[in-house]
């Protein structure tokens, strides 16, 4: 019997746990996840990408549009997965995760492809490519495409070639989307009228025939509301549509034909000398009716003489004129432009089916810029915007006039941030503001600001203190944050 000595013996075992240690780690490098491809790619990259595998089963093209998009045009050999349903994560969980994918969207919109990317990466995808201009690159670079349905033209057009296009066509539908009184007060010949405000337009759209050709308008551009039927109409696989750019009001300022079911209304802007004629050339005419549409503050500050005052911001505004006698003359004006309200109360007053309607154009503001007469029931206060720098100017003025008051009107961090040196903090949010500036001598010269011009507030607060009968009042326009932008100082 060979006897093996201890030395030996521990020699052995560490020879055996060597041999072990290399034959685990070697057991563990080759238990590596293969490295995924999950990248972007051009459009020719991808076609050579399609060209090298036109015969592997296990290359597949996924086009992650809507279903009605892909209807309409796809690249051959494209599979149809939608990224905006719900259950599209859990499409792509069954594909077999070894072959090799490439997935396109529309465009670069929302980077939905790049997101399609990241979802299969997540899921263990092992090649996949994303075309990262989409289908409108492909198209851009002229490659192929299959269209399952036609064409479809879906456009803007002029006044002058809508026109043509109804000299020459017979099988040809025109639709007025705008209300049923508009469309009843004026409206091309022919045209049938659906609501677009209505809740059951897009119904209505649906059950027409989508083979015939569509010529749509609304009133004008505002809210583009011709261009949205345009892609309602789209959605719906219209294959001809075209839209009056511009509308019906640019349709009658090139002089093309309408039909008016009542007789036309005059409801239109002037300018103030334009209204000052008016108003001469009515002086003894019973029927003849100015409005101011101010704030009964405002109104009795300053108004034109034989004026009346209807509040738009009353609640009743809308009933008051309805009482009014629809076939006298009105002249109608609001403080400036601003806020549309001198506009919409000209729509109020079309919609009321009112005869004769005018609105000074710039308002009260602009009147009195033309060294217009106005009638002043109470001294003239001077409330006003100022730049930063005047501000400035006026702060260095009054350093040492106890009648001359800053106030801040942001929230009370805000101003322990940073505030205007001598300034007093009354938070515009605070339930009790109003009552807070009330309080306040009326006599003495304010400087307000706010931290910018966002919400109006500082505007809403110069006409808040006009209509408590402050004598004097400027807001830095602008805000603080104005002022800290051009360098003027803060304390905290």
């Amino acid at each position: 019997m060979v006897k093996v000595s201890r030395k030996d013996l521990i020699m052995l075992v560490l020879s055996v746990s060597l041999v072990i240690g290399v034959v685990l780690a070697g057991g563990c490098v080759g238990k590596e996840v293969p490295t995924q491809i999950i990248e972007d790619i051009t459009p020719q990259e991808a076609l050579s990408l399609i060209q090298e595998n036109q015969n592997n089963p296990d290359f597949v093209i996924i086009d992650v549009r809507t279903p009605d998009k892909f209807a309409q045009e796809h690249i051959e050999n494209a599979i149809n997965l939608d990224f905006l349903s719900e259950t599209f994560e859990d499409e792509l969980d069954k594909l077999d995760k070894d072959k090799t994918y490439l997935i396109y969207y529309t465009g670069l919109s929302g980077g939905i492809g790049g997101k399609t990317l990241d979802i299969m990466a997540e899921l263990n995808f092992s090649e996949v490519y994303n075309m990262s201009s989409g289908l409108d690159g492909w198209k851009a670079e002229g490659l192929p495409t299959i269209q399952e349905t036609p064409t479809q033209i879906i456009e803007d057009i002029t006044p002058q070639q809508a026109f043509a296009l109804i000299q020459d066509n017979t099988d040809f539908v025109i639709i007025d989307v705008r209300t049923p009184d508009k469309f009843a007060q004026e409206h091309i010949e022919n045209a049938i009228n659906l609501d677009y405000s209505s809740e059951t337009f897009q119904d209505e759209l649906d059950k027409l025939d989508k083979d015939k050709t569509y010529l749509v308008y609304y009133t004008g551009l505002s809210g583009d509301i011709g261009g949205k039927t345009l892609d309602i109409m789209a959605e719906l696989n219209f294959n001809e549509v075209y839209n009056i750019s511009g509308g019906l009001d640019e349709w009658t300022e090139e002089g093309l034909p309408t039909i008016q079911e009542i007789p036309p209304q005059i409801i239109e802007n002037v300018t103030p000398q334009e209204a000052f004629n008016l108003i001469q050339e009515n002086q003894d005419n019973p029927d003849f009716i100015i409005i101011d549409v101010q704030t009964p503050g405002k109104f009795a500050q300053e108004h034109i003489e034989n004026a009346i005052n209807l509040d738009f911001l009353s609640e009743t505004f809308e009933d008051e004129l309805d009482k009014l006698d629809k076939d006298n003359t009105y002249l109608v004006y609001y403080t400036c432009a601003c806020g549309g309200i001198d506009r919409d109360t000209l729509y109020i007053m079309a919609e009321l089916n009112f005869n004769e309607v005018y609105n000074i154009s710039g308002g009260l503001d602009r009147w009195t810029e033309e060294g217009l007469p106005t009638i002043q029931e109470i001294p003239s206060q001077i409330i006003e915007s100022i730049t930063p720098q005047e501000a400035f100017n006026l702060i260095q003025e009054n350093q040492d006039n106890p009648d001359f008051v800053i106030i801040d009107i942001r929230t009370p961090e805000e101003f322990a941030d940073g505030h205007i040196e001598d300034a007093i903090n009354i938070d515009y949010r605070s339930e009790d503001f109003r009552d807070e500036l009330d309080k306040l001598d009326k006599n003495k010269t304010y400087l307000i600001y706010y931290s910018c011009a966002c919400g109006g507030i500082d505007r809403k607060t110069l006409n808040m203190m006009a209509e408590l009968n402050f004598s004097e009042v400027y807001k830095i326009s602008g805000g603080s944050n104005r002022w800290k932008a051009e360098g003027f100082p803060t304390v905290e």
